[in-house]
């Protein structure tokens, strides 16, 4: 993925989580965080991200961010 779209992807993030967090939705929240670390190329952030939602149960969620943990996995190269 190109250098702008992962910065253009981070915008739109960041930029969620203002509602997110209005709508009370943790799992979500740690989802984007998730999300935002794998544009940032830092996997072992985004992997806690991932832990975190399994200790809070959100199981489908942190399944979710691990299928785009290893999608972009050649990011972290």
């Amino acid at each position: 993925m190109k250098q702008e779209k992962l910065k253009s992807a981070i915008l739109i993030f960041k930029n969620s989580l203002t509602s997110i967090k209005k709508l009370n939705r943790y799992d979500e929240l740690l989802f984007i965080k998730g999300r935002i670390e794998i544009c940032n190329k830092n996997k072992a952030k985004a992997l806690a991200f991932k832990n975190l939602l399994i200790s809070i149960e959100a199981d489908s969620t942190a399944n979710a961010l691990n299928s785009e943990i290893q999608e972009f996995d050649y990011l972290f190269n």
